[in-house]
């Protein structure tokens, strides 16, 4: 796996509405990769496009910072 496939798997796996900052997400996926052999399920729907997006797309994770919740 790449660390961006890792990176979109940590996003999809936090309880919403946690989002965790990118570099947070990059520093924990390429610490995994170090330490572990790893591969995807093709078939859990972490993968699986949304409607209308494109399948082979990956979207970085959101940054909290950008987000306003009051």
């Amino acid at each position: 796996m790449t660390i961006t496939q890792v990176m979109h798997a940590l996003d999809n796996s936090t309880p919403y509405p946690v989002e965790l900052n990118s570099q947070v997400l990059r520093f924990m996926a390429e610490r995994m990769l170090e330490m572990t052999e790893m591969r995807k399920r093709p078939d859990h729907e972490v993968w699986q496009p949304d409607e209308g997006t494109d399948a082979a797309s990956v979207v970085e994770p959101m940054d909290p910072d950008a987000l306003q919740l009051w």
